[in-house]
Formats: structure tokens, C-alpha cells, sequence
């Protein structure tokens, strides 16, 4: 059942809510003009206007190298969002004609921050690759090896090419499609470590500094692909912050759920997104019943939300949702498995071959091992039954994975154990 926007409601429920019960307002302004990045603790939204930035370089942490478009533009697309495209070649010198450029449009994840536009022609089984270059382990340094052609709003055209990244620096080049106006810029993330984001704006040629250094969840505009045509399209939503975790839940009474209710934390960013309401042609607007979310932040705080409002468009863009605060996580209620230790043996893994020793002092019905990359992409998992007691499972890796550094992570019901691995 769908629940109907009436603010009225809102104001004469607040009387009876727990003092723990807070309520927030997002705004992105009229037509979504702007995205919206927030605290759930420190609550104080700071608005980024779309056309203040170009493109947006990933901060998080040193080996991260996420290299994001800005595709979002306001609800009349005046002035429409940026386009981005591979170039027809690979050689930044060479002229590129408007004809000559392809059609397929290369767009962000909404899943994680780490894969941006630029990075979506990476070959996933490869952790040395980037999308936009190739991790060279000789030199420690990502190469460059293709160019961009970027659509501005006013319709004109750019090349770009990311040279490298050394250490926490970036190195790029852009140009018009003649090589005329080019233009060298430089941005080292280490500056922006506390924000996330370094955002860039190619008619300064320079970074800007309207993000907040802390947040925790970004409401705004983003392109998401519709699973029933695979088509991209905008919408309006929310996004979190990698170093959270969200848990969603359906078809359980708002007011139900609690740090006793079945969690299941997921790590990717658009778990809340924007299917926490709906369009309805005839009454306009409307929220999903029964539907909260929990976000667990990374001192193991915990927040539920849940939306009881939204305006649309013509009206600010404002979302309302009741925030509460659940307490912190006890010893009995973290993530990893009650009672759980295990080894990796040997590490450095040699020939692809290891063996997992795991011990639990109580019942876990599956376990699922996953082993990731510095990106954070699953490169391999398998499923495991434990008993109670001592486990030891000979386990083999796939023969594609190189050398370098990786993460094994033990994910269950319970929650989730991770230990760094090295392969040889």
C-alpha cells in the first residue's frame, strides 16, 4: 500500500514521536538545480550547484582512481548535462572531427563512486585496469592510454586525455577537437581527502571548493539504468558515502524496526537511491509504505530513516524523512561472525592455491568468501557451509588473477570479517 504526501500529517504526528525522533528537510531547489551533501549527525546540508563543475576526480583513498562526468543538469535540461564519448583515436595530437565521434555515451555507476564515466571501459577481470589507463607496478603509476571527447552544455566540444596518476596526483590535458586552446591541469587528491571529491571546472581550469569536507549522504540528480530496457535515465535520489553501509527494509511497519530487526548491510552507494517514492498521474507524488532504511556509519552508530515526504520539482525538490537514532552496535551485534577467527595459509598465495582454516564457536548456515581488488571489485567468491567447530577448505583461485595486493573478505548473515592477501 502507498502512502499519500501530506504534510499536514507529518505536523500533527510530531507531538507523539520518540525524543530520539528527528525530522529533516533536503532541498535541491526548484527543478533540481542543485545536489545536496549532508551529515546525519552534524545535520547541515551544503547545496552544489550542477554548473559549477565539470568532472570529478575520487579521493577516498590512495588507490582509488575514479574519474566521474558531471551528468546531471536541471529538470528543464537548460543548460543540458555534459556528454562524454571515447575518442576515435587514442592520439591526443591528432584532430577529431564532430563526425567522426560515436554515439555511445559513457556514463557513471550509481552502484560505487570507484567507477566513474571515464572508467566504465575497464576490463573488470583486470584490477590493473582503470577504464581511462593501466596500473604500471615498474614505475607505481597509472598510464593513460585512451581519449575523451567531453559535449559542454553550450553544445561545443573538448579532447581530454588523463596522462597519469602518480602517487596522489593527476596529470590531464584538454583541448578543442582541433588541439587549439589545450591546456594542462593537475589535481592531487590528497587535498581533498576529507571531502572524497576533488570537483574540476574546465573554464577555470581549476578545482573548486563548495563540497564539505564531511558527509555522510548526497541527494541530488544522477543517471540510473532502468532494468527493464537497460535505458539510462535521471532521477532524483540519494547516495552514500563509501565508508558507510545501508540496510533496507521491506514490508516491515516503520516503527518495527529496530537494531533487533534482520540487517543486511550492503556496502554499495545507491541502496536508498530513489525508489522511496513514486509518481502517480492522477494524485501526483507518493512514498512506499513499509519501506526504511538503516544506515550504519563507521563508528558502528546506527540511523533509521525513513521518507514521509516529498515535494517534486516545482516545489524546492524537498524530501522530508524521520531520522532515529538505534544507539551504537554492541560486542553481540557487530558485523563479523560471533565467535569467528580464520587464516590464510599460505599468504603471499603461491600458484593460486591456499587453504582457509575457519573456526566458529556457533552455527552459520552459508558463508560466502569474496576476494576484491584495490577498486573494491569482486574478482572471485565462492560458497561455503561451515560447521561448528574447526573448518579447513583447500581453495583455488582463478589463473587470471596477477600478482599484487587484494582483499579476501568472509561475508554471512551475521555480518563480515576482511584480511588482506597478497598473491605471487
Amino acid at each position: 500500500m502507498k502512502r499519500y504526501l501530506h504534510l499536514t500529517l507529518l505536523l500533527l504526528c510530531t507531538g507523539i514521536l520518540h525524543s530520539q525522533s528527528t525530522f529533516r528537510e533536503i532541498s535541491t531547489g526548484n527543478s533540481y538545480v542543485n545536489q545536496v551533501f549532508f551529515e546525519l549527525g552534524d545535520f547541515q546540508p551544503i547545496a552544489v550547484p550542477y554548473e559549477s563543475w565539470d568532472i570529478a576526480f575520487t579521493a577516498f583513498g590512495l588507490q582509488d582512481a575514479g574519474i566521474h562526468i558531471n551528468e546531471s543538469a536541471a529538470l528543464s535540461n537548460t543548460p543540458p548535462p555534459l556528454e562524454l564519448y571515447y575518442a576515435p583515436t587514442n592520439d591526443f595530437a591528432e584532430e577529431i572531427k564532430e563526425e567522426e565521434i560515436g554515439t555511445d555515451r559513457l556514463v557513471n555507476s550509481e552502484e560505487s563512486w570507484n567507477n566513474g564515466a571515464f572508467n566504465s571501459g575497464r576490463i573488470v577481470e583486470n584490477p590493473l585496469d582503470y577504464g581511462w589507463g593501466m596500473y604500471n607496478p615498474q614505475v607505481n603509476q597509472v598510464i593513460g592510454n585512451k581519449v575523451f571527447v567531453l559535449k559542454m552544455r553550450d553544445g561545443s566540444y573538448k579532447k581530454m586525455m588523463i596522462d597519469s596518476l602518480v602517487i596522489s596526483t593527476y596529470y590531464f590535458r584538454h583541448a578543442d577537437l582541433d588541439g587549439s586552446n589545450e591546456q594542462s591541469a593537475t589535481v592531487n587528491k590528497a587535498d581533498f581527502a576529507d571531502a572524497g571529491f576533488a570537483f574540476f571546472s574546465f573554464s577555470s581550469n581549476a578545482t573548486i571548493s563548495a563540497i564539505p569536507e564531511k558527509w555522510d549522504l548526497m541527494y541530488g540528480r544522477y543517471r540510473t539504468i532502468l532494468p527493464q530496457d537497460n535505458t539510462p535515465y535521471d532521477v532524483t535520489g540519494i547516495l552514500s558515502h563509501p565508508n558507510l553501509k545501508v540496510a533496507e527494509v521491506k514490508g516491515v511497519a516503520a516503527d518495527e524496526v529496530d537494531v533487533n530487526t534482520s540487517l543486511t548491510f550492503e556496502e554499495r552507494i545507491d541502496v536508498i537511491g530513489s525508489d522511496w517514492k513514486g509518481f502517480d498521474f492522477q494524485i501526483g507524488w507518493v512514498l512506499q509504505d513499509s519501506l526504511t532504511y538503516v544506515v550504519k556509519m563507521p563508528d558502528n552508530q546506527l540511523y533509521k530513516l525513513v521518507f514521509i515526504d516529498f515535494s517534486g520539482s516545482s516545489s524546492g525538490g524537498t524530501a522530508t524523512f524521520e531520522q532515529t537514532d538505534l544507539g551504537v552496535l554492541s560486542s553481540n551485534q557487530n558485523l563479523a561472525p560471533a565467535g569467528a577467527s580464520w587464516s590464510v595459509f599460505p599468504n603471499p598465495v603461491r600458484g593460486g592455491r591456499f587453504t582457509l582454516s575457519l573456526d566458529l564457536e556457533q552455527q552459520l548456515e552459508e558463508v560466502e568468501i569474496s576476494l576484491f581488488n584495490a577498486l573494491g571489485q569482486p574478482l572471485w567468491r565462492r560458497s561455503l557451509s561451515p560447521r561448528t567447530g574447526l573448518n579447513a577448505y583447500e581453495l583455488e583461485l582463478p589463473a587470471h588473477i596477477p600478482s599484487g595486493q587484494y582483499w579476501l573478505r568472509l561475508q554471512a548473515a551475521a555480518g563480515q570479517l576482511t584480511k588482506t592477501v597478497f598473491v605471487r
